[in-house]
C-alpha cells in the first residue's frame, strides 16, 4: 500500500521502521526516506514534522546545526 502512494501506509511505515517494530533493530535511516517521500509528495504534517526531529537528534540523517534565538 505504502509503494502505491496510501499516505497513511506509507506514515505507518515510517513509523515502524523509525522505531523497528517488528524487525531487528530501528531503520530511522529508511524511515527519513519515506518521511520525506510523504511530506514533498502529500503535504503530510506529520511526516514533516517527524523529519525534522530526525535532523534534530542526527537520527539516521545529518544532525541539523542547533540556533540560538536571542530576544532582545
Amino acid at each position: 500500500a505504502a509503494e502505491q502512494g496510501h499516505a497513511e501506509a506509507r506514515f505507518s511505515l515510517a513509523l515502524m521502521l523509525e522505531v523497528g517494530a517488528g524487525l531487528d533493530r530501528p531503520y530511522p535511516e529508511k524511515a527519513a526516506v519515506w518521511y520525506r517521500r510523504l511530506a514533498q509528495e502529500n503535504a503530510h504534517a506529520g511526516a514533516a514534522h517527524n523529519l525534522g526531529i530526525l535532523h534534530a537528534q542526527g537520527s539516521g540523517v545529518p544532525q541539523d546545526v542547533p540556533f540560538v534565538v536571542v530576544l532582545v
